[in-house]
């Protein structure tokens, strides 16, 4: 990861998960009359796409030239939590069921787990 640059590493990264899933969405792609989405909708997709997911692919490529890879994939791994303790938070997410606690704890464990020597 010292070698390339966090972006580059990224973009090929998209550009080819891109080309694996077209055949896939294509004709649902096609389906879709863009002329007719709203604002709100490509404004939500790009924050989806470019900011949330695409920056968080970043910010991983990018971490992996400065600290140990357990960190980064510790990170990884805590993301779900951090998204359901936030939803939860705010008030996004109504109830935290037994299945989510116990998605979380096996979470913990696995992270634990590859961080023991």
């Amino acid at each position: 990861m010292s070698r390339y640059n966090a972006l580059t590493i990224t973009k090929w990264i998209f550009f080819f998960g891109l080309l694996l899933a077209l055949p896939f969405c294509w004709e649902d792609f096609n389906t879709v009359i863009w002329s007719e989405v709203p604002l709100s909708i490509y404004q939500g997709l790009a924050f989806v796409v470019l900011g949330t997911t695409f920056g968080a692919y970043l910010l991983n490529a990018w971490s992996l030239g400065y600290v140990n890879p357990s960190v980064v994939g510790s990170y990884i791994y805590l993301q779900p939590i951090l998204a359901t303790s936030f939803a939860l938070f705010w008030g996004r997410e109504n109830l935290l069921t037994p299945e989510k606690a116990a998605f979380g704890l096996l979470i913990f464990l696995g992270v634990y787990l590859v961080s023991k020597k």
